[in-house]
């Protein structure tokens, strides 16, 4: 139960990363262009850092697989379109709803049952990240962006769930290898149908992009797999509840921000839920 949700922070703190820097890659090339470079540098260091003696072709052929790099690139697509539309502090905002969505597929996929306590801390986690990440003067409401950032966050949830279960039968690296080859694969045909891939690629976005994907998209996504191994997903996914405060803890010294009252609050409470959360679940299991 301690390595899992050791596993689980590591994750949290390198995914937390890549706003950041993913924030500076637009700055050399579109979002779309953005989300395959870095899916595909993903995928190749998966490929250099796996050990290819435990793999095994047979899980590309499994249909769970394939919906997994579907709903995942779906994911990223919309993520990415509605970050364009409504910016980012709606964005993550929205994403609170992650969490219950990820609660529900759990349920209905995993048969994994949290007790009522546990559903009030996890109420009052999604809603301390969204008094910390409240902002008054935040920009008009866009719906397409909402409905793209809804759908994103039900693709990610689905995409998520399904991967818990093939853990139970594979081992992560080969699972995270076969979900960022299909990503790249449906990734590569969208690209094709937007945008001439090869242009206005600069180096200075793809060394950003490299670090995002070694970060992120391999090391990040790593360390989630072996942690939803070790405790349950429901409380992995809680643990991800402390991603919007880390990453605004990493990017204040380049967008600096005035926190209110409320702010303070939501943090504080996100801090406290995710505690009594882990310490429940370690005491349950012992």
């Amino acid at each position: 139960m301690k390595r899992g949700i050791i596993y689980s922070l590591i994750s949290v703190t390198l995914v937390s990363l890549n706003p950041l820097i993913l924030k500076f890659s637009l700055n050399h090339m579109s979002p779309i262009k953005s989300a395959l470079i870095t899916s595909l540098f993903s995928l190749i260091f998966c490929m250099i850092l796996m050990n290819w003696r435990d793999f095994s072709i047979s899980i590309l052929k499994q249909k769970t697989l394939f919906f997994v790099g579907l709903s995942n690139s779906l994911g990223l697509i919309a993520l990415f379109e509605s970050l364009n539309l409504i910016g980012p502090i709606l964005v993550g905002m929205i994403g609170q709803l992650y969490l219950p969505a990820t609660i529900i597929f759990s349920a209905i996929l995993l048969k994994e049952i949290i007790s009522f306590k546990q559903f009030l801390l996890i109420v009052s986690m999604a809603l301390g990240n969204v008094l910390f990440m409240y902002n008054p003067d935040s920009s008009q409401i866009n719906l397409v962006g909402i409905a793209l950032c809804i759908l994103y966050i039900s693709f990610f949830a689905i995409c998520n769930t399904l991967i818990k279960k093939l853990t139970t039968q594979h081992n992560e690296k080969n699972i995270l290898f076969g979900n960022l080859l299909y990503t790249v694969f449906f990734l590569l045909i969208y690209s094709f149908t937007q945008e001439k891939i090869t242009t206005s690629i600069k180096v200075e976005g793809l060394i950003l992009l490299a670090i995002t994907a070694l970060c992120g998209g391999f090391l990040g996504q790593l360390f989630y797999y072996k942690a939803i191994q070790k405790i349950p997903f429901v409380l992995t996914n809680s643990l991800n509840a402390l991603q919007p405060i880390m990453i605004a803890l990493f990017s204040w010294s380049y967008f600096p921000q005035q926190l209110n009252i409320l702010n303070s609050f939501g943090a504080l409470l996100v801090f406290v839920t995710v505690l009594t959360l882990s310490i429940g679940y370690r005491k349950t299991k012992s």
